[in-house]
């Protein structure tokens, strides 16, 4: 039936004192789900609110008025008239507003959920054109449910479940209700009536009594939904609720509403980074397990020698076009089995030199792990930091790490979300080198562009290869008279020339200078730049994939 009729009768009752009499100005939406009726009162202009989301809907009055000029209108034929009545279909969450000779009626359940506007037309016009429609009756101006909804208690079986009976007897209760009944009379969710039918019409009855005449409670739980009742619950305080009591239901409605949106909102946001905090984490630490592995470059250089030697034994005796080979170890003599991954494409020597050149340049492959690793230390204190801060109660906080996660490509980009310039650094490409120099490479030409002309200080060193297309590279110097130590300056461009089209050149050209010698060239492609005072290192690429 629904899953709170008592708050929405209440409500009614309340309102339909404020408002029935006033002058319908105008109505119209500015948010989604969510109806709003200008009324003319004796202090000035009023908005009756009507949100109609599955998730929380509600009919409010305030009195602010709205800041919101993008409006779009609904029911003009309405517009001018009186409220003459505003009532709530008995155990129903469905609001009807008489106006003058119309009739607006608010259906708050189901998949029918909508507002309907009844005019002469045999069909109601409605407020949301695309959700399923049916015709809701223009009578049943009822106030009240069944008060004696527990009248033939003492005439059922003492071993009917408790829970039953009363969801087949009061069907308006919802589960938070009957929950209420059990922790009042003392019974669990699988006790049944007993000897006790006498307790729990009791504790019914004064139940009721309060649904209908008490204040309202909000209650709120750091880590659990919030809720809006009209009785002090012990079934919440027994869940560590905090409750804040509230003598005026439209007030405390408006509250609730206001404090279950960032509720939800802080729970939407602290899901999703949490989740991509965590698999990026695991991420970082699996790709750091794997350097540390690969820095032992001793032992995997004797490994991929033995296995060259392997096939050079047994050359004549593997057949070409073979993927993997299984080989006794005769060289160092333990008859070990031996797996070999082999390119089919290539003859049996030339895989074996692929094994005798894998590990040639050690000390190359050491500078590129330890720059590797350098990255990921320094992407994992990141992510450690975020996942502190996203501990924090504050739903800013929460949005400002979810703007950081986005600009560093681990969350997707939201439809309405913009990268801010404290967060432009993880737009592209990082390094870190000797500890403490922070290298930024571009990604593509549009990239290259943000990189030199809306990230890059004046005074950063700005590297690009000669003659080739390829990425801007800038060296960060933490304030202009910091010189760049001349072994940082050709790390750097080693790395420019490898992410250009010349990386598989034995020597390459690489020319640099400061980031304010850059500028665009006039009607040019992205990434297209002049380029002033430099000067040229002629250096080996250092391939590193990143």
């Amino acid at each position: 039936m629904t899953k709170n009729y008592f708050l929405f009768a209440r409500q009614t009752r309340l309102l339909s004192q404020l408002i029935e009499g006033q002058t319908v100005r105008s109505i119209f939406t500015e948010n989604k789900d969510e109806l709003t009726l200008l009324l003319d009162s004796e202090n000035g202009p009023v908005r009756l609110l009507i949100g109609i989301n599955k998730v929380q809907p509600y009919i409010i009055l305030k009195n602010s008025a709205s800041k919101n000029n993008r409006r779009y209108n609904f029911f003009p034929s309405a517009w001018g008239e009186k409220i003459n009545k505003l009532s709530c279909v008995s155990g129903n969450k469905h609001i009807i507003i008489s106006i003058g000779p119309y009739e607006l009626q608010a259906v708050f359940y189901g998949p029918a959920a909508n507002i309907y506007f009844f005019n002469e037309e045999s069909l109601p016009d409605v407020f949301k054109s695309h959700k399923k429609i049916f015709a809701p009756q223009r009578a049943l101006h009822l106030n009240k449910p069944d008060a004696d909804c527990l009248s033939d208690l003492l005439k059922t079986d003492s071993q009917h479940p408790v829970v039953t009976f009363l969801k087949e007897k009061c069907p308006p209760l919802n589960k938070l209700m009957v929950n209420e009944i059990l922790c009042r009379a003392g019974f669990s969710t699988q006790s049944v009536i007993g000897n006790k039918p006498g307790l729990l019409f009791d504790v019914f009855k004064n139940f009721y009594d309060e649904l209908l005449n008490g204040p309202a409670y909000l209650y709120k739980h750091f880590e659990k939904p919030f809720h809006l009742t009209l009785f002090k619950s012990c079934y919440l305080e027994n869940e560590d609720y905090q409750a804040e009591l509230f003598q005026d239901i439209n007030k405390a409605w408006d509250i609730f509403i206001s404090k279950e949106k960032y509720q939800r909102e802080y729970a939407r946001l602290s899901a999703r980074i949490n989740l991509a905090l965590k698999k990026s984490r695991s991420k970082l630490e699996f790709s750091l397990e794997k350097i540390r592995d690969a820095e032992d470059i001793t032992k995997y250089k004797k490994i991929a020698d033995l296995k060259g030697n392997l096939l050079l034994t047994n050359l004549h005796k593997i057949p070409r076009g073979s993927k993997f080979i299984e080989l006794k170890n005769i060289i160092d003599g333990n008859d070990e089995q031996i797996e070999i991954k082999l390119n089919p494409a290539k003859s049996i020597a030339e895989n074996a030199n692929i094994y005798f050149n894998k590990y040639k340049n050690k000390t190359k492959k050491l500078e590129i792990l330890e720059l590797k690793k350098n990255h990921y230390v320094k992407e994992l204190n990141i992510i450690a930091k975020m996942e502190q801060q996203s501990a924090t109660t504050s739903i800013k906080t929460l949005h400002k790490i979810e703007e950081k996660l986005i600009a560093m490509h681990i969350l997707a980009k939201n439809e309405n979300s913009s990268v801010t310039p404290s967060e432009l650094k993880f737009s592209f490409k990082r390094l870190i080198i000797e500890n403490q120099w922070d290298i930024y490479i571009g990604k593509n030409n549009i990239n290259n562009d943000l990189l030199t002309f809306s990230f890059a200080h004046k005074w950063d060193i700005w590297l690009h290869a000669q003659g080739v297309s390829g990425s801007h590279v800038i060296i960060r110097r933490p304030n202009k008279n910091m010189a760049v130590p001349a072994s940082v300056l050709r790390k750097a461009a080693r790395i420019t020339a490898a992410n250009s089209k010349a990386r598989h050149s034995g020597s390459v050209p690489v020319i640099y200078t400061e980031a304010r010698y850059v500028t665009r060239i006039r009607k040019a492609l992205p990434g297209t730049v002049n380029v002033r005072n430099e000067k040229v290192l002629f250096v080996e690429p250092l391939n590193m994939n990143i």
